[in-house]
């Protein structure tokens, strides 16, 4: 697991939750609640971490400078390449689907 908690919402940091965590998909979307129930599931998804929507939607005020340092730092723990996977809550609903419009990152490195 990338690092345990530090308080009681399951966070790892200031802004980001653990995937294991991650199972609130109005907090965190649908595709990491997805990828949370698989891995509890026993499912071989990698371990990652994921910025929460109230996060993303401060993006561009003082926040962008402290979310820098907690993602460096939470991309050295997972150590290696990663896959950087940009999402939207709701992308996926019973009326409408984005799927693949959005932008999927492989081999990113700390």
């Amino acid at each position: 697991m990338l690092q345990t908690p530090v308080n009681d919402t399951n966070e790892i940091t200031n802004m980001l939750i653990a995937l294991d965590a991650a199972a609130d998909p109005l907090r965190v979307g649908g595709k990491a609640a997805t990828l949370a129930k698989l891995r509890a599931r026993g499912h071989r998804v990698p371990d990652g971490f994921v910025v929460p929507v109230a996060i993303c939607a401060r993006i561009g005020e003082v926040v962008d400078a402290q979310l820098r340092s907690e993602l460096g730092a939470a991309l050295e723990r997972l150590g290696g390449c990663v896959a950087v996977r940009s999402s939207a809550v709701g992308e996926d609903g019973a009326r409408a689907s984005f799927a693949g419009q959005l932008l999927t990152r492989l081999d990113v490195r700390s």
